[in-house]
């Protein structure tokens, strides 16, 4: 089989109200306390100062990240991937979208929060950048676990440009995805 037939194709969009069912059911089986629908709901209702991107397998939403902007700031508040999908680099490609849409809103910093306990996301954030710069104890209501906040910086910088670039780059060679954006 040759490497172009085994490629499987994603799809990077803005999320929508009709991929609530599709997005709920990940974000019920990636958090012990997830949102609402109603939550969920308001942001696929693509606010001004927010947005949604889904990475879409044959027609399934598998995965999807939430971000606020304000004050020049986007702020990761959540990012899931199916079960069945996770480990092939879906999370760090919605991730590396969201610092993209994040450039583009002239958005001089991306920050988040992750648990302490999830080495998975720790290293993640790491490999794109982000640096841990502070604890928020007790940050997590379901267990009083402490959240590290942090912060990827100077994304209008060309270094920054470059290394997200590069990562990019990087992430395309470790995966078999084409990936188009819509």
């Amino acid at each position: 089989m040759s490497a172009a037939t085994r490629l499987r194709k994603v799809v990077i969009r803005h999320g929508r109200v009709s991929d609530l069912a599709a997005v709920m059911e990940i974000e019920r089986a990636s958090f012990p306390t997830p949102w609402s629908d109603a939550a969920m709901r308001r942001e696929l209702e693509c606010q001004e100062n927010s947005y949604v991107l889904v990475a879409e397998v044959g027609d399934r939403p598998v995965g999807y990240v939430v971000t606020w902007v304000y004050s020049g700031e986007a702020h990761v508040l959540n990012v899931a991937v199916a079960p069945d999908e996770r480990g092939q680099g879906l999370g760090e490609l919605l991730m590396l979208s969201a610092i993209e849409e994040a450039i583009s809103r002239r958005c001089r910093q991306v920050v988040l929060e992750y648990r302490v306990s999830n080495l998975a996301a720790a290293n993640l954030y790491r490999k794109l950048g982000f640096v841990p710069a502070g604890l928020r104890p007790r940050y997590y209501l379901d267990t009083g676990e402490d959240a590290i906040f942090a912060i990827l910086d100077k994304l209008q910088t060309p270094a920054t440009r470059r290394f997200l670039s590069e990562r990019r780059d990087a992430w395309q060679k470790e995966h078999d995805w084409t990936v188009s954006y819509e």
